[in-house]
């Protein structure tokens, strides 16, 4: 089955087109790197010929700076984005993160399974509150920035919600907790 991931050559992606390709699956990365530009649709009706199945992994185009989602490898991207004036704002909501490896697995099994015709959610096997998560996340990085907490923070321009970064019940959680998997990056 030919499968079309956009936004195949980021982390998230390129992790997706290894997973389908050791599954059999022909796994194709478009991205700007590879040929493929979604926003001008250079490239894209060559790259979509005989494809099966199209994931979009890409990152959203309004939001340049840094990756938007939740996952352990872009905390450090997080904290950056949400630094002003060498303080890290974040609000004190609700916060799951997960491990970019588990969501490649997430996403590899719902593109090569049944269609769902729905929603897979996913998240990190803990839940604690964002501002927490950033204190004991620049200790265990040696980052001297303080946190502070703050109920109107924004979060990739806009103010979350105490759920707005969870998903909820059903979700398919990660085993990995993220001190585990500090720990072991060495």
């Amino acid at each position: 089955m030919k499968i079309v991931v956009i936004g195949g050559t980021g982390l998230i992606g390129s992790e997706v087109v290894t997973k389908l390709t050791e599954h059999g699956h022909e796994a194709v990365a478009a991205s700007p790197n590879t040929g493929v530009n979604t926003l001008t649709g250079e490239g894209l009706a060559e790259v979509l010929a005989g494809a099966q199945v199209v994931v979009d992994v890409s990152n959203s185009p309004s939001f340049e700076r840094a990756a938007v989602m939740e996952f352990f490898e872009f905390a450090r991207s997080i904290a950056d984005a949400a630094t002003v004036d060498g303080t890290v704002h974040v609000a004190p909501v609700r916060f799951q993160p997960i491990a970019g490896d588990e969501v490649a697995q997430a996403v590899s099994r719902a593109t090569a399974g049944t269609p769902l015709n729905g929603r897979v959610k996913v998240a990190g096997p803990e839940q604690s509150p964002m501002d927490e998560f950033f204190r004991e996340a620049l200790t265990a990085w040696g980052d001297s920035r303080e946190v502070v907490t703050d109920p109107q923070a924004q979060y990739f321009g806009s103010v979350p919600g105490e759920r707005t970064l969870v998903p909820g019940d059903g979700a398919t959680l990660g085993r990995i907790r993220y001190r585990d998997w500090l720990a072991a990056q060495g």
